[in-house]
């Protein structure tokens, strides 16, 4: 099974548990709107990432060399899967438990389904411009650009500044808190077992 199919999978399950007739908590409904978002957007990154991957290795060095922008945007896109996929089972697994943190986990799924949303644009837009480029050449002509924009003014008014302007500009906005960890913070009282157990750790630490 794959990772998108795995993420489809997880995300409907988990939109199950949170889903707003089962429960009326805060935290609950930001479970439920971050798996919903999964949910979509796992649905449409498999064609966009399918016709990406297919065309990356036109704009390769040479055979030898592997590697060009294209093929980077997919790995990112591939890591953020395993980040959704490996926090999705961990929330199916723990949602039940005593100490599972709810607010901590909704952040996290909240976070990598909007990277996700923003990586899904971005597969759709780096598509348009392996389209528009010429053959071996990463990036589309300008001035072609320009024309093609003047014949599609009405229908992409959103890619005033060129496509490929509106590709940094996603990709400056990103979220990226989802590749990153979160602090855990513990507190525990001063005195008592905690103390003395501090103690005795600092002594065997001398040593």
């Amino acid at each position: 099974m794959d990772l998108l199919q795995s993420l489809q999978l997880l995300a409907r399950d988990n939109l199950t548990f949170f889903s707003p007739s089962r429960s009326t908590s805060g935290t609950s409904r930001r479970f439920a709107d971050a798996f919903a978002s999964l949910l979509q957007h796992g649905r449409h990154l498999g064609p966009a990432l399918a016709h990406l991957s297919q065309v990356a290795p036109n704009f390769d060095l040479d055979e030898a060399t592997p590697g060009n922008g294209y093929r980077s945007l997919i790995q990112v896109v591939q890591v953020c899967l395993d980040r959704a996929v490996e926090r999705s089972r961990y929330v199916a697994s723990h949602r039940k438990s005593l100490f599972f943190r709810a607010g901590a986990n909704a952040a996290e799924i909240e976070a990598v389904a909007a990277a996700l949303g923003q990586l899904r644009a971005l597969l759709v837009l780096a598509g348009k411009m392996a389209e528009m480029a010429k053959p071996g050449r990463l990036f589309p002509d300008v001035e072609e650009e320009e024309e093609e924009e003047e014949e599609k003014e009405e229908e992409e008014e959103e890619l005033e500044g060129g496509i490929s302007e509106v590709v940094l500009r996603e990709y400056s906005t990103m979220q990226n808190g989802c590749f990153y960890g979160r602090c855990l913070g513990f507190q525990v009282r001063s005195g008592g077992i905690f103390g003395g157990f501090r103690e005795i750790w600092g002594i065997f630490w001398e040593f």
